[in-house]
């Protein structure tokens, strides 16, 4: 597990397991059957085929005329190879939630 602000991992080993905490932290996993779980907002993940991953979803609010602050929503889980999440692509989450890709 990583916990630091922009916090990177990778993973090759079969079964591997992977999580990140830290704000914008990027997992890879290469393993096959591997798990790749980042918490921490604005998370990227990436995994080949079969591997599971998980985002947070994170949404911006103004309490009171305070700052923004980000308030954890939910997790958003996927599997590479299916609902079109391509192998070797990073991921992250839109506004809405939703898997995008993004850049190396």
């Amino acid at each position: 597990m990583a916990s630091g602000l922009f916090a990177k991992l990778a993973a090759k080993g079969r079964y591997s397991s992977l999580v990140a905490a830290g704000y914008c932290s990027s997992l890879a996993a290469a393993g096959e059957n591997s798990i790749a779980i980042s918490c921490g907002k604005g998370g990227r993940v990436k995994g080949v085929e079969g591997t599971l991953i998980a985002l947070t979803y994170y949404s911006r609010h103004d309490e009171e005329g305070k700052k923004y602050i980000y308030i954890p929503r939910r997790i958003v889980t996927g599997k590479i190879g299916e609902e079109g999440l391509l192998p070797d692509t990073w991921y992250t989450l839109n506004e809405k939630g939703e898997f995008v890709e993004c850049n190396d």
